[in-house]
């Protein structure tokens, strides 16, 4: 199973995506997080959702092998309504739910981590929307909740460029909820190749690092399996042992009511629907795909 879910202890559950090295979102793991988030949202037992990806790397987007196939048996449309299926099933969970984002969340990986209600990040993350170096833009929600979090600019810059951007830079955006430091022992995450960078001469100084605690180095869940303790592990565990302490019943109404405020943004899938599916008709997608393939340059020809 490339998402297992397990219940830790006092109303918390435990989501984890494996699909190593990078935890790609391949069609099956979309499918798989989708069912495994509307499971247990029917859960009354469960009151937070922590979320976590096994490996150096949170999620690295899409998986480019399956863009050939997609465009030429214009899938665009599907490919849309599966990401956005994904991401509706985190948005739309009564309980709160909060992701751990290390190394890498680029693209698809991005949009997954916007999902959330509450997004703690390690202090070496970095965070993107680089879809448009391959000729195509966001499709699974994230554009949408990416205007939320960050305001119309910075969103339309992240994705118009597909800059990417560090922990503290998200944090500075409302990204990022908090940042953690990242764990002493672990490798720093390779530099990104998905997407031509800017320099980041606009990135904010303040880190609104979390202290690291001094919980035990390792969790282990009510099933006796153990999880590497970080600092962003231990800090997003006790946001969720907090927030399972307070009245359910609160708790879900602030969220629901929040959601039903900015309900009447809904009415733009239709619309971007048909933007992504036409984008998957371009001479552009192509190229872009092709490039990454043969590991060279794109040469657009914008159309």
């Amino acid at each position: 199973m490339q998402v297992t879910a397990d219940f830790i202890s006092d109303g918390i559950c435990r989501i984890t995506l494996s699909n190593p090295p990078m935890n790609l979102l391949t069609d099956r793991v979309k499918r798989d997080i989708t069912e495994s988030f509307t499971r247990v949202s029917r859960d009354p037992s469960i009151r937070v959702v922590l979320f976590v990806a096994a490996g150096r790397h949170f999620c690295c987007g899409a998986d480019l092998k399956e863009f050939p196939e997609r465009i030429a048996s214009n899938a665009a449309g599907r490919v849309w309504d599966d990401g956005h299926r994904m991401l509706e099933a985190i948005i739309r969970m009564p309980q709160p739910t909060i992701a751990c984002v290390q190394g890498n969340a680029i693209g698809g990986g991005a949009e997954l981590a916007l999902a959330f209600d509450f997004r703690y990040f390690e202090q070496d993350a970095r965070f993107g929307l680089p879809e448009v170096t391959r000729g195509v833009m966001p499709g699974n929600g994230g554009l949408e909740r990416l205007v939320d979090l960050a305001g119309l600019g910075k969103a339309i810059e992240l994705m118009a460029t597909g800059r990417i951007i560090s922990a503290a830079e998200a944090k500075a955006m409302g990204i990022a909820t908090a940042v953690a430091p990242a764990d002493a022992g672990k490798t720093p995450p390779m530099p990104l190749t998905e997407a031509a960078q800017t320099p980041n001469a606009g990135a904010s100084t303040t880190s609104a690092v979390l202290p690291a605690s001094s919980m035990p180095s390792h969790h282990t869940d009510e099933a006796g399996s153990e999880t590497p303790c970080t600092p962003m592990l231990k800090a997003a565990e006790a946001l969720a042992r907090q927030l399972a302490a307070l009245p359910a019943v609160a708790v879900q109404a602030v969220k629901c009511a929040a959601h039903q405020y900015t309900a009447s943004k809904a009415r733009f899938c239709p619309t971007g629907r048909d933007m992504f599916e036409r984008l998957h008709a371009t001479d552009d997608i192509r190229e872009g795909v092709q490039a990454f393939l043969e590991k060279r340059t794109p040469v657009f020809k914008h159309r």
